[in-house]
């Protein structure tokens, strides 16, 4: 089986191997996912465009220009800790531990760089990207919490996280995207979609949930009672999703006229945020506890 690495900051995944489709008499882009720098691939079909599955196990094609092709020993030792995710909406990759040192990558949130010294200059690690060794701020590192083994096991990852300590983390993480725009598709700092935002904020918290606006068989998510929903959780419409934050708040990516990106709404009519087309139509309350 063959491997790859996204080697650029941020790049597209096609439905098909189309990079537009036809809808109504209309042109519109056929972009289904985005992949970020430094995660891996399975690659299933190779050709000007690659056939990939993603370590959260969806499937799209990408242009082979922006992926690295590497083992499968190599793409293991990518999950050992000297291997971190960047936690800053955007990083610069540094030719020296400097402001003023030349920019080698721009690099967002969700990233993953080969840490090779994290104090060697105060305030800088020295990291190892595709190409170049450089610096970035050391505030801009985290651990990475989730797994890549799916690409070589096939099988998806999902250790039982501590419940408190998890329900607040995603409700904080989810908070540092607000007001960022809603681009369909996105999971990045420039933009996401509804799903771009439960996912990325559960994948970086070390739990893999299935990337489009449904409770999917396989995924760790299942159905639970409108009543038991509790903060973390996450709330499924028809074809939009949103994460709950207790009180009857949640935060979601929504492409609305009076939104246009990452917003608060309310679940009670009584709040000036609440959303009644939304309320009406929930349809379902899905955990991983």
């Amino acid at each position: 089986m063959k491997y790859g690495l996204i080697n650029k900051n941020l790049i597209p995944f096609w439905e098909t191997p189309s990079k537009t489709k036809e809808k109504e008499g209309k042109i519109y882009s056929n972009i289904d996912d985005e992949g970020l720098y430094g995660h891996g691939l399975l690659i299933l079909e190779d050709g000007p465009m690659l056939k990939v599955k993603t370590h959260y196990g969806y499937c799209g094609y990408v242009d082979k220009e922006n992926v690295t092709f590497i083992d499968e020993k190599e793409l293991k030792e990518r999950e050992e800790s000297r291997f971190m995710v960047l936690s800053a909406r955007v990083a610069d990759v540094t030719s020296q531990p400097s402001v003023q040192g030349v920019r080698l990558e721009t690099l967002y949130r969700g990233g993953i760089l080969e840490v090779l010294n994290f104090e060697e200059e105060p305030g800088w690690a020295k990291v190892r990207t595709l190409k170049d060794v450089g610096y970035v701020r050391n505030i801009f590192l985290e651990e990475k919490k989730f797994s890549q083994s799916y690409l070589w096991t096939k099988k998806l990852p999902f250790v039982r996280p501590d419940e408190e300590d998890f329900r607040r983390r995603v409700c904080r993480r989810a908070k540092t995207y607000e007001e960022v725009q809603y681009r369909w598709a996105g999971k990045s700092p420039l933009g996401l979609d509804c799903s771009g935002l439960t996912s990325m904020v559960y994948m970086l918290e070390g739990v893999l949930i299935y990337r489009n606006a449904d409770i999917a068989e396989g995924w760790p998510v299942k159905e639970i009672p409108y009543e038991e929903k509790k903060p973390g959780d996450l709330l499924f419409f028809p074809g939009h999703i949103a994460l709950y934050l207790g009180n009857d708040q949640y935060i979601h990516s929504t492409g609305n006229k009076d939104s246009g990106g990452v917003v608060y709404n309310s679940l009670n009519p009584e709040d000036d945020n609440y959303r009644e087309d939304l309320k009406q139509s929930l349809t379902q309350v899905g955990s991983i506890f």
